[in-house]
């Protein structure tokens, strides 16, 4: 009965200090650091690849595997091609479709536009 008010409690606290977070940095933009985001990235992006490739041999013995096996791998694809494919913000290219200005640019610009 603990161990389940515990596994309980511990993704609630989680999702609330992720709301929280992301609601701050709605009004306080922090810069992103793209090495960290990258690192991160190719971590999510080897473990969604090791756990494709140890569910491919054993994907036709059950419909569960199955399963497992097409939502893994359904996860490992947008993994892969925005892990690899998509330009670093570090080499100078943004990475946002948009074209999105830095926040510290955004708040010069917004500030110039103030004035």
């Amino acid at each position: 009965m603990l161990a389940a008010a515990v596994n309980g409690l511990i993704p609630t606290g989680m999702g609330v200090y992720v709301f929280v977070e992301g609601v701050r940095r709605l009004f306080e933009p922090v810069d992103v650091q793209p090495g960290g985001m990258a690192a991160f990235a190719a971590i999510g992006l080897v473990g969604n690849l090791v756990g494709v490739a140890l569910l491919y041999r054993a994907r036709d013995a059950s419909l569960n595997m199955r399963g497992a096996f097409l939502e893994v791998a359904t996860v490992a694809r947008p993994s892969t091609s925005s892990t690899v494919h998509e330009p670093s913000p570090s080499l100078g290219q943004s990475s946002c479709p948009l074209r999105c200005p830095s926040p510290d640019k955004a708040r010069q610009e917004a500030q110039t536009q103030a004035t």
